[in-house]
């Protein structure tokens, strides 16, 4: 922690030290300190654990007297002046990725996806941590993989922030209406080392549906090697917004089995539906291997 104002790291290193236990409801699951000259974040690993205001200034009551006051060998921390608030209260992070290849470069890349993901749920930049994992991938060839990616944070106000890396635009369904609303884009990660990705956004109204799918599912063929497409995609969601999301997802996967009629596809069925509500956001996802029955959400 050299560089850092000691009041700040000793307070941070003071609660930390009890892992979670400074959370709602209080644990010791891990937690994760983020500390600068301004102040430090705190974020239970455990997803059922919350550090609010009230709980982490409760904690300075721990084996202490004084709220206000801490005794350590290294000296008195004066907690008077400190602050205490919330950064995220109620967001909803959302991606979809579609890896190119398969095997075990695949899979270490989605890891890598996973890992970008937490860190843009705590609080990193997205285009930040996009353009990163970008220059990753571009500087590391022995990788050999890209990967087109849709990635949104959905507030409780319906405000969407979206990164589109080279992915389908998701389908906004809301009565009458399904199309393709996110024009805004940029290049897959890895494909191109100059690649600038910058945040969008769009105000989404209560009960409108986002459905994010990955080109396998426009991409299926029948027999006689006619591509599903956009259009059909469209046509089937349309009138379809005040259905239950699972029930959205067995139309589409039913819907492109039947179209398919048996055919053997070439690449995976990935749904995730978002939809949005007044109090919050509603979120519904499946996997379907092109090897499994496309009806049936795989377990």
């Amino acid at each position: 922690m050299t560089g850092f104002p000691v009041g700040l790291a000793m307070h941070m290193a003071k609660i930390i030290e009890c892992a979670s236990l400074c959370c709602l409801p209080g644990g010791r699951d891990a937690i994760l300190a983020t500390l600068d000259h301004e102040g430090f974040e705190l974020d239970s690993m455990a997803p059922q654990r919350r550090a609010t205001p009230v709980s982490v200034a409760a904690h300075s009551l721990y084996e202490q007297s004084d709220p206000f006051t801490v005794h350590e060998p290294e000296g008195r921390l004066d907690l008077a002046r400190a602050t205490y608030r919330a950064i995220d209260d109620r967001r909803t992070a959302f991606l979809l990725a579609d890896v190119s290849g398969k095997g075990l470069g695949a899979a270490l890349l989605t890891t890598m996806l996973q890992g970008a993901l937490s860190g843009m749920m705590l609080g990193t930049d997205p285009a930040r941590v996009f353009n990163h994992v970008n220059r990753f991938l571009c500087d590391h060839a022995e990788v050999g993989r890209y990967a087109t990616m849709f990635f949104g944070i959905l507030d409780i106000d319906g405000h969407l922030e979206f990164i589109n890396a080279g992915h389908p635009s998701p389908i906004l369904v809301r009565k009458d209406v399904a199309e393709e609303a996110f024009t805004e884009g940029s290049f897959p990660v890895g494909l191109v080392p100059e690649a600038e990705f910058t945040t969008a956004s769009l105000q989404l109204q209560p009960e409108d549906t986002l459905v994010l799918f990955s080109d396998g599912v426009t991409e299926a063929m029948d027999p006689e090697e006619e591509l599903y497409g956009v259009a059909r995609l469209r046509g089937v969601l349309l009138g379809k917004a005040d259905l239950p999301l699972e029930e959205i997802q067995k139309i589409v996967l039913e819907s492109v089995e039947n179209f398919a009629r048996g055919e053997r596809q070439a690449d995976d069925l990935t749904l995730l539906v978002v939809r949005f509500r007044a109090v919050g956001a509603d979120v519904s996802a499946t996997d379907v291997s092109a090897a499994s029955n496309a009806a049936n959400p795989a377990s």
